[in-house]
């Protein structure tokens, strides 16, 4: 049976017991975690969202092309002489790029110029300088003129022969006379004729190898920029040999694929825009060509589009993306350029809703300036946070300012 201690051997326990209980209840009131303190608003500035209507555009892609560019080779074999020009030279059409010796070609040239001049005297009156026709040549005027006098004589002899004023023999004898001077006559004018084209085939090859001692100097057939000349002085070259390759980038082209669905909408003069990462701005160009017939296996329209590149403000080379103007008009969203925030590739608007901030996904349409034209879940009613605070996150409750 358990022993009970008396009364006053009790109380000291208790009162143990009761220190002990309050101090545990202390101890667990400290370490309770403390109720978390609100999230401060974040101030913030907005602008409103602005509805505009835009071109309706098919966007694409592709890579930049000099409008012109040639692989540039003489006319005529020869050795190089002078080399005009180096990488990187800027040019005017008609430049000189490369000379070959020609010393042969220029002495070959003026014989044929002397011999088509000698000819050319022959069959040339006093006084003037251009050849005179077949029929006005001395040996043609002077059998004509005898043909003439006998044709009369004939004549005459034949009225006193049909009289009998006149013998047979004597009539006979001045139609034989008649005959020879006719004969002389086309003799004279097939060799006139002859002259004178001895005279223009003379002029002819004088002409050609004045062109060919010309040609000895390769000009440039266009204004543009020199990107390669892979000839040095001395080198033989030919009419197969590229001495210097032009390009000419004062106008650019892209050449796109069009899908098979959007084929019917692309057609010559549409207005077109290209841009190029790294170029602040963009060039305005047109449709130029579009193919006749659908690549059979990709399904694709070939489709060209020309713009105007002053100058040369852009490489050829680049990857663009061209957008072109199908007709019609739909509205987009004008938002600033700084206030969208991309992430994974995706991109998004913070706009206000009631006391905090909501991040909407957008789809960039196009640009505006400073602005860009954009796509999404909006409405007129939202102003858009702008500029966006680096701690700013979707939900965090914000205390506009305006």
């Amino acid at each position: 049976m358990p022993t009970e201690l008396p009364m006053p051997a009790r109380a000291p326990a208790l009162l143990s017991a009761i220190v002990f209980a309050a101090a545990c209840g202390h101890a667990d009131a400290d370490d309770a975690p403390a109720a978390p303190a609100p999230e401060r608003p974040v101030a913030v500035e907005t602008v409103p969202l602005e509805s505009v209507e835009v071109p309706n555009t098919l966007e694409l892609e592709g890579t930049v092309h000099a409008a012109r560019r040639a692989q540039l080779s003489p006319e005529v074999d020869g050795h190089v002489q002078t080399i005009h020009v180096e990488r990187g030279d800027v040019v005017e059409a008609g430049a000189p790029l490369v000379t070959l010796r020609s010393r042969a070609l220029r002495l070959e040239a003026r014989s044929a110029a002397a011999q088509a001049e000698a000819q050319r005297r022959l069959i040339t009156a006093a006084g003037t300088d251009e050849p005179l026709p077949t029929d006005q040549q001395a040996d043609v005027r002077r059998a004509r003129s005898q043909a003439e006098n006998l044709r009369q004589q004939v004549a005459r002899l034949e009225a006193l022969h049909a009289r009998g004023a006149t013998d047979d023999q004597t009539l006979d004898d001045a139609r034989a006379r008649l005959a020879s001077a006719d004969a002389t006559l086309e003799a004279a004018e097939r060799a006139a004729s002859a002259s004178l084209a001895r005279w223009e085939a003379l002029r002819a090859n004088a002409a050609l190898l004045q062109q060919r001692a010309r040609d000895a100097v390769l000009r440039a057939p266009f204004a543009g920029a020199v990107v390669a000349r892979p000839v040095e002085v001395g080198e033989h070259v030919g009419a197969t040999t590229t001495v210097v390759e032009l390009v000419d980038a004062s106008s650019l082209r892209v050449e796109v694929e069009v899908p098979e669905r959007h084929a019917p909408a692309v057609r010559p003069g549409q207005r077109a825009r290209i841009e190029v990462d790294g170029y602040a701005t963009s060039l305005e160009g047109e449709v130029r060509f579009v193919a006749a017939a659908l690549d059979p296996e990709e399904r694709t329209l070939t489709v060209e589009v020309l713009a105007d590149n002053p100058e040369g403000a852009v490489r050829a080379g680049h990857f663009a993306r061209v957008s072109i103007e199908t007709g019609g008009v739909t509205s987009r969203w004008r938002v600033p350029r700084e206030a969208l925030r991309e992430r994974a590739g995706v991109e998004r608007l913070y706009v206000v809703e009631g006391d905090t901030a909501r991040a909407v996904l957008v789809e960039r349409a196009g640009e505006d300036g400073d602005h860009a034209l954009v796509s999404g879940a909006l409405s007129a009613e939202l102003r858009v946070i702008h500029p966006v605070p680096a701690s700013l996150a979707d939900g965090a409750p914000v205390a506009p300012t305006r």
